[in-house]
């Protein structure tokens, strides 16, 4: 299963390989401890609170995982036993974020529209 906007925070700290690509981006995000508050929340809803904006987590940010991500997986090693135990939360975590991504880009060409028809 691919991580998306809809996943929990706690998912994510459960997948070493996540928390790497976190703390790379958001140093000291995983051991910070009101990180603890989170984990029962969805990215989309984290992304969404005025906190995750002052602590550097944006849009932005998401697509920068989802581009290292896809960097990983066109390794050729990536489908090696190496990788086994990562795999598959770092092939959900794509499908996830590919997904926000795709309703990011919708929500936006909606809201210009809406707009458009303001400007008349």
């Amino acid at each position: 299963m691919a991580y998306t906007m809809d996943t929990k925070v706690g998912e994510l700290l459960k997948d070493n390989g996540a928390v790497k690509i976190l703390e790379k981006y958001a140093p000291g995000v995983s051991k910070n401890p009101m990180i603890g508050l989170a984990k029962g929340m969805t990215i989309k809803s984290l992304l969404a609170m005025p906190q995750a904006k002052e602590a550097g987590i944006t849009e932005e940010m998401v697509k920068k995982v989802l581009a290292e991500i896809n960097a990983l997986m066109a390794q050729a090693d990536f489908y090696t036993d190496a990788w086994r135990d990562r795999r598959p939360g770092l092939l959900a975590e794509h499908g996830e974020l590919t997904k926000a991504l795709q309703a990011s880009e919708d929500e936006w060409l909606q809201v210009q529209a809406e707009i458009e028809t303001l400007e008349v």
